[in-house]
């Protein structure tokens, strides 16, 4: 399994971090961390490049929010999964995602897929 990772800037020295990074070390995964706001819509084409199987996404509601945005205005398509780090982690919630490394790795081995309906509002 190919895995890209964008993940907030903030968390990028965290202990959670070196925690995930152990258990998906095998995986190889790529790394992308956010720099400053707004930015996980850019890192997505090169989270992309490598055709990964999935794109995990480790932060809050606002760093998915980047992340979904980047992927609407992408050609390729690559499942996201949500790994809940931030404050409100309402959509996290909502899905009932794990935070627990091993159980995210578990998860993703699994391959189940939820398909989630997207709208634009202008």
């Amino acid at each position: 399994m190919r895995v890209s990772v964008i993940c907030h800037g903030r968390l990028e020295h965290s202990t959670y971090i070196k925690q995930f990074r152990n258990t998906f070390n095998h995986l190889n995964p790529q790394y992308f961390f956010t720099k400053e706001a707004h930015v996980a819509d850019l890192l997505m084409p090169e989270a992309i490049k490598n055709n990964p199987d999935v794109i995990c996404v480790i932060g809050g509601d606002g760093t998915f929010h980047e992340a979904v945005n980047g992927m609407m205005h992408s050609e390729n398509k690559v499942p996201l999964y949500l790994i809940p780090k931030g404050t409100g982690n309402d959509f996290a919630r909502m899905f009932q995602l794990p935070i627990s490394p091993a159980e995210i790795l578990q998860k993703l081995m699994s391959k189940t897929e939820i398909q989630i309906d997207l709208i634009q509002i202008t």
